[in-house]
């Protein structure tokens, strides 16, 4: 039966702090169970919402090469909140984009290890921003070796007062 759904347990700190599960869900579906799939050449990125982001090379359709690029860690989602707002830099842009649009900050740390004899593990910072054109878009850079910055345009946050690329 569709009417038996529970609300689930509301949650402080970052969820609180940027109140977009309600319009990440129109895009992502069920946020506890739905990962998301995109493609950038060699790479294919998993982002699980609040779970965590794999980087996957595929061969005939089978998991050939994976990094773990970390798990989601809510006690640092929930500090670097206290900075927010938060606004994307031009090295996060789209093509033809011209606005420093506001983003919400999630934060994934303890992923595989960098190298062999490396103590350094991958830690992602994921940055949930408005599409601009109502697609779901994905832009990722390493600006160090093993961090990575990943910005998700999602339509639906568009619709959020408070990141809409209108407001004000």
């Amino acid at each position: 039966s569709t009417g038996d759904v529970e609300a689930p347990p509301i949650k402080a700190g970052a969820e609180k702090a940027s109140g977009i599960e309600a319009y990440l869900e129109q895009d992502l579906g069920d946020l506890n169970s739905k990962c998301i799939y995109l493609n950038q050449g060699w790479w294919t990125y998993q982002i699980c919402y609040k779970l965590q982001i794999r980087q996957l090379h595929f061969k005939e359709k089978k998991v050939e090469l994976q990094h773990e690029l970390g798990t989601f860690d809510e006690a640092l989602t929930d500090a670097s909140a206290q900075q927010e707002p938060f606004f994307l830099s031009e090295a996060d842009f789209l093509p033809d984009m011209k606005t420093h649009l506001r983003y919400a900050r999630h934060i994934f740390s303890n992923g595989s290890p960098c190298g062999e004899e490396d103590s350094e593990v991958r830690h992602t910072e994921l940055r949930i921003a408005c599409s601009p054109d109502m697609g779901i878009h994905m832009k990722i850079r390493e600006p160090e070796v093993c961090s990575y910055i990943i910005v998700l345009y999602l339509p639906a946050l568009c619709e959020h007062p408070d990141y809409s690329p209108a407001r004000g």
